[in-house]
């Protein structure tokens, strides 16, 4: 009776393992290549993982500066003045595409008086 268990139990396991199929991440995008953005200013920017049936399309984001510029789930926010290179990451297949933030400051500063 016991082999009759563990048959039955790897024939199911067969069965699930084939019925359902995990589909692979073969990609992402980001909705902006670059852009500018004001010091206290944020935007949002949208990862397309492909395809859009896969199984797990979980993304890790993560800015190359953050004193530039931060993320959080795709939410950009201008630090101070320079440049950052916010990457997106699959967490299935590790595929990544990247912008370039540029945070610019509308204040100028005075540098005497008369």
């Amino acid at each position: 009776m016991r082999k009759f268990g563990f048959v039955l139990c790897a024939i199911l396991g067969l069965f699930w393992s084939c019925s359902e199929k995990d589909v692979a991440v073969t990609g992402v995008s980001l909705s902006l290549e670059g852009f500018e953005l004001e010091v206290g200013r944020d935007t949002l920017i949208k990862a397309q993982v492909t395809p859009a049936s896969a199984t797990d399309p979980s993304v890790i984001w993560y800015s190359d500066n953050p004193k530039v510029a931060t993320v959080e789930d795709g939410l950009v926010s201008a630090i101070s003045c320079g440049k950052a290179r916010i990457t997106v990451e699959t967490v299935d297949g590790e595929y990544t595409a990247f912008c370039i933030v540029t945070v610019f400051s509308s204040y100028v500063p005075v540098d005497s008086i008369r």
